[in-house]
């Protein structure tokens, strides 16, 4: 979560200033570990909402 709230005070553009300042022990993840994770975060987001929205389809369809 805190890379949500890094990212939402931030913006997407600032992932240096975001790992220094909410991940400043993990000296392993790199500002591009970030960046790589949240497109992950967002691509599984819009696959999940498409998922929904099938299903809702589906049962609007057989009612």
């Amino acid at each position: 979560m805190k890379l949500i709230e890094g990212v939402s005070r931030y913006g997407v553009s600032k992932w240096t200033e975001i790992k220094r300042l909410f991940f400043p022990t993990f000296a392993f993840r790199t500002s591009v570990d970030l960046k790589d994770k949240w497109r992950t975060l967002l691509q599984a987001t819009a696959a999940q909402m498409h998922n929904r929205k099938q299903v809702l389809q589906t049962i609007n369809y057989k009612l």
